[in-house]
This record gives C-alpha cells, structure tokens and sequence, in this order.
C-alpha cells in the first residue's frame, strides 16, 4: 500500500527542484490486480500521471493518453481524431524520426484511436525514461505539419479505409451495426471515419484540431513497470511542466442509457461463406453498475464454449461453426453484441431458428436467472481474464488509462474482484431483462452474395426487385 504522506513528501521535494514550473500534487493512490498500487499526481498546467511501479522485469510503458476521441469530432469531420493519430508520427522540428530514435534504444511504439480517446504508447527498457519522456512532451506542442506530409498520410488513410471496411465484410458488418445501434450519436460514426468525410479533411481542420486538443489539460500520462515514484515525477515535470495549460474543447457530459429505439434488422449481401449473424443492444457506460454483470451474463449465454447458446447451436442443432460475444462499455454508453457464424449452406430456416435460439436463452436468463454452477464459472472466468489483461506493464497500463479515460477513476479497478464475486442470481436475471430486451435488439445479417435466389429475396424484400 502507497504511503499518502511520503507521496506528498515526495511531490513537494520535486516540485522545489523546478520551482518555477507547473508543479505536481499527489491526487490519490490505489491497490488493484494481485497486490500491486498505483499513485496519481496532477501538475498544476493539468496534467495528470499516474505511475505504477512494478520491479518484476527491466521494462517499462509509457503511455499518453488524450481525452478525444471519434465521439468528439465536429460534425461531417468523422475520422479526424484517428487521422491525427497518424501525423503524431511525423516528427516534429527537434525530433523529426520519432519512431527511430525509439527504435535505436531498444524500444517499440504504437498507438490507438477509439470513441473516447487518443492513446501514445512506448516500450522500453529501464534506463530510457528521460529521452521518452522528452519525446512525448516535445510532439505534444511542436509538431511540425506540411500540406505535402497530410496529404500522403491522408492516402494511406484512405487505403486503411478501403482495406478494413469497405473491401472487408467484417468491417461492414460492425459499421452497419454500430450505425444502426447508436443513431443521431457519436458511436454511430466508425472511429476510422466515412470514405467522404476523410477525403474532405483539410490542412486547417487537423491543425485546429491539434491546437484544441492536444495540451497538457487534456492529457494523462500512465507509467508502469520497472521506475521510481520520485523519477518518475521529477522527469515528468522536467519536461511536461514548462507547457502552458490552455482551455480545452468541452465534451459531452454523459451518455444516454436508454436502448436504440425499437427492434431493428438489416441484411446484407457480403463476400462471405456462410451466413454470419450480429445480434446486438445498447447498454451501460463504462461506470454504470450494470457493467459488470453484464460481463457474467455475457459468460452465461454466449462467451465459451460451455455458454448456453453455443451448446444449442454448435452442439444440440449443429447449425453453427461459431459463437462469441463481446459486453463494451464506453464513456457514453455501452454494447452487448453477440456473433453467430452458421455452417456454410445455410438457409433461412437455420438463420431464423438460430436467432429465436438466442432470443430464447437471453428471455430465459431473464426470467429465470442463471444456475448457481453457470454463475459461479461466469465470475471464475471473469476473475481469470481480470488477471490475464494485467500480465505485463503495457497491459497494466491500457487498464489503468481505460478505467481513468472511460469510467473517470482509476481507483475503481482495484474492487473488479470483489464486485464480480458479489453478483448474486437475481441481478443477473434482473440487469438482463433491463437492458438485453428483444424489442431493442439491432439484428445485422450477412448472406453469401454468390447464392442467386438468396439475393432475390434480400433485394424483393428491399423493394429492390
């Protein structure tokens, strides 16, 4: 357990090394995951870090995360957020090889684009804070952008688009699902953004873009792994501290838990071998209490091979190859979405008896609640994946930033466990019937487009034909 004082011994001894620099102050500290803590500070420019030592391996992650996402771009600017993410790489007039300099040390970096945030994340051996450190703070206000460099990047932009979405069907699956399930808001929109709304992006909208959101204020850097709390603190404020804080773009506030609206389905004609269906609800935000029992009854229904649907369909009816589910929860909201492959050659006697078998068993488990040995491997399971998604220090990181970033504590992860355990039966059959309701359900299907009369009876009941 961290020692609140020493924490801010610590703040104050480093904040007098750089006194004329936004200086740190202990926010909070926490346990999580199997003994290990994390410390919180926020600088005065608005910069918040949140460190999380572990000797266990001579590595550490660096990690800056940004709150904006695609849930926050300007309207008809769809995938501005995640094609700013490409010219971070680009390198800045001090450090114009970002990646290389990473590189030659022995490092590896990347990052990801989602709904809610922007993340920067780098490897690297013990030894190699500083120069990260000074990296991340220098691209954070000094990126160096010519209309020559967005333009290339908006090509390679554009392929990414074409190669993930519009020549892949499982990428036009998710888009039309998520479409579908969040109308009129912002998860509606792909976070790599529409073919024409990336086209029409120009010079003007990203550096705007960048000026409003890339600052300190809106900025949580989260170290784990082999370091010093006070190391730590000192290089962050070396760095990051001379950064004047500036008014940041406001976001919107909460998200909306009501379901879509209605029972919706679509079909779809793709490239596929058989027939794949998606069977999806709006759910909870990220810190709703609803959120963890979802991901029991997720378990229970669908998410190994021990779950309800996958013994009926895979099992019991042998007319399915494949059964999964995914429970997201995000900033604003959340997904329950289940996926159902079929064997190749089926028809839509079988695509219509495997959606009455899931409609089946989620009605059930609403009604009746689980059986006391489904319910208790769903939390084992639950526990087990808890644990796995923490095994190295990258991973205990993107955990940290998603519980600060999506559900705006980090503190909440340390009662996971606990949280999980006491879920009883009742809140399960109660949380399911609340929210994985038949009349909410978005249904996506994707028929092989080679089968002739398949596609006749898709497009007549279009109106096409």
């Amino acid at each position: 357990m961290i020692d609140a004082k020493k924490m801010q011994s610590i703040a104050q001894r480093v904040a007098a090394v750089f006194p004329n620099l936004a200086a740190p102050e202990f926010h909070s500290s926490s346990t999580f995951g199997n003994g290990r803590s994390a410390v919180k500070f926020v600088f005065k420019n608005g910069l918040k870090l949140i460190i999380a030592p572990d000797t266990n391996a001579p590595v550490f992650s660096f990690q800056t995360w940004y709150q904006v996402g695609s849930s926050d771009e300007p309207a008809n600017r769809s995938g501005l957020p995640h094609f700013f993410e490409h010219l971070m790489f680009l390198g800045t007039k001090e450090n114009p090889k970002f990646s290389r300099i990473l590189q030659q040390v022995g490092g590896q970096d990347n990052a990801m684009t989602g709904y809610d945030y922007t993340c920067y994340f780098q490897s690297l051996p013990v030894g190699q804070l500083d120069l990260v450190a000074k990296l991340e703070a220098d691209r954070m206000t000094g990126l160096v952008l010519t209309p020559e460099q967005v333009q290339n990047e908006l090509d390679v932009v554009i392929n990414e688009r074409l190669w993930s979405v519009d020549n892949d069907p499982n990428g036009q699956l998710d888009e039309a699902l998520y479409s579908a399930l969040f109308p009129n808001h912002p998860y509606g929109a792909p976070v790599i953004g529409f073919l024409q709304d990336i086209k029409n992006l120009i010079y003007a909208d990203l550096m705007e873009f960048y000026r409003a959101r890339y600052s300190p204020e809106n900025a949580t850097i989260v170290v784990a792994g082999h370091v010093d709390v006070e190391e730590v603190l000192t290089t962050i404020l070396k760095w990051f501290g001379p950064i004047s804080g500036r008014p940041v773009a406001s976001r919107q506030a909460s998200g909306d838990e009501h379901n879509s609206g209605g029972y919706t389905r679509q079909e779809l004609l793709l490239p596929v071998s058989s027939p794949r269906l998606l069977i999806a609800w709006r759910t909870v935000p990220f810190s709703h209490p609803d959120a963890d029992v979802l991901d029991l009854a997720m378990e229970i229904l669908l998410g190994n091979e021990a779950s309800r649907v996958h013994k009926s369909l895979v099992e019991d009816l042998q007319i399915a190859s494949d059964v999964d589910a995914t429970s997201e929860s995000m900033r604003l909201g959340g997904s329950f979405v289940a996926s159902i492959t079929l064997n190749e050659g089926s028809n839509s006697a079988c695509i219509e008896k495997a959606l009455d078998v899931v409609f089946g068993h989620v009605n059930d488990l609403a009604l009746k609640g689980p059986k006391e040995r489904e319910l208790l491997r769903a939390k084992n399971l639950s526990e087990s994946d808890h644990y796995s998604s923490l095994g190295t220090a990258h991973d205990r990181g993107i955990v940290l930033g998603s519980y600060e970033l999506l559900g705006g504590d980090y503190r909440t992860l340390s009662g996971y466990v606990s949280r999980i355990q006491g879920i009883k039966a009742d809140e399960v059959s109660a949380c399911v019937k609340r929210w994985l309701n038949r009349d909410n359900a978005v249904v996506i299907i994707a028929r092989p487009f080679q089968a002739a009369a398949i596609r006749d009876e898709v497009l007549k009941k279009s109106g096409a034909l």
